[in-house]
């Protein structure tokens, strides 16, 4: 899937207060979510970001999501 662009996913971006760069490869924005689900507030997920959470589990969880 190549690498993400962060600040185009808030979510994402919010999560990520350890990383400083501007792309991640996408295995580490799907391994984000999970790991970091608890601080995401899925009231403001918006659709791109409900699309790019859906094609990173089919890619790399097998089409399973499993928040920590």
């Amino acid at each position: 899937m190549g690498e993400i662009i962060r600040g185009d996913y808030p979510e994402l971006d919010r999560v990520l207060w350890d990383f400083h760069t501007q792309k991640i490869p996408a295995i580490l924005a799907f391994r984000m979510y999970e790991e970091r689900w608890n601080f995401i507030d899925e009231k403001h997920i918006g659709q791109q970001e409900r699309h790019l959470i859906e094609e990173l589990t089919d890619v790399y969880g097998n089409g399973v999501f499993m928040a920590a």
